[in-house]
């Protein structure tokens, strides 16, 4: 229950923190807006990859995520992400001498983008198509309940937003999606992209 108080308030903070960055920065004057065209970039990822295959095995910690898109319109672009989510294991009925849990994953997506363009800075929605790859298997006093191998595509979305200097875009974003033998995937992102 603390856990998923924790998500939602940190949910509340951040679209706090991008309504206020967009109520401060809209009005700026004399503020040019982003630059059209190709753009690449990266990002700090804190992973929320919650429950799977429901033996308390989750993925919670920070990755690089790679970002290139291409911005066609001031209001409208297309987006490619990649990030490897990590590894992580877990003790079954709280001991390793007992047994264990193991998963790893990556994914591997592509967006649609639309933007509001104000000066200064950019709010975004986005949504599309996650590929992703999880693995996961367990060992019990020497045997194997379950493993996985899994990959395939899930509907993903994100909302964000971005300052732009020149070329340069710091960005803030969340995306999700509905990973199988997971409760949910959360990404939060706090990155930088250059525009060409």
């Amino acid at each position: 229950m603390r856990k998923l108080s924790f998500i939602t308030e940190r949910r509340a903070a951040a679209a706090l923190a991008l309504g206020t960055l967009a109520a401060t920065l809209a009005g700026g004057p004399g503020v040019a807006f982003a630059d059209d065209g190709p753009y690449v970039g990266a990002g700090g990822t804190q992973v929320e990859l919650n429950d799977i295959y429901g033996v308390g095995l989750y993925l919670h910690h920070p990755v690089v995520k790679w970002i290139a898109g291409y911005r066609f319109l001031d209001f409208l672009g297309v987006e490619l992400n990649y990030a490897n989510l990590g590894a992580a294991d877990a003790a079954l009925l709280d001991s390793y001498s007992f047994g264990y849990a193991h998963a790893d994953a990556k994914e591997y997506s592509a967006y649609a983008v639309g933007y509001l363009p104000l000066p200064l800075v950019d709010l975004f929605a986005k949504a599309g198509v996650m590929h992703y790859e999880l693995r996961s298997n367990a060992e019990v006093l020497g045997t194997s309940p379950y493993s996985i191998d899994a990959s395939g595509q899930q509907f993903a979305w994100g909302v964000g937003g971005q300052m732009h200097f020149g070329p340069f875009a710091p960005r803030l974003e969340w995306e999700h999606s509905n990973l199988p033998y997971s409760s949910s995937l959360n990404l939060w992102t706090v990155g930088l992209t250059f525009t060409f």
